[in-house]
């Protein structure tokens, strides 16, 4: 069984679509996502 990994993607969708893409391409039959999925912003108030 092929599977994938998936990490640091931070917000980049498009870069999430061309990896799921390729995964595909590839023939993984599971993917894991190993973490930082979302871009978190800050923003400090003076």
């Amino acid at each position: 069984m092929k599977i994938g990994k998936i990490a640091d993607i931070h917000g980049n969708h498009l870069a999430l679509q061309v990896v799921q893409e390729d995964t595909r391409k590839r023939g993984a039959q599971q993917v894991y996502c190993l973490g930082d999925l979302v871009k978190l912003l800050i923003s400090f108030v003076r």
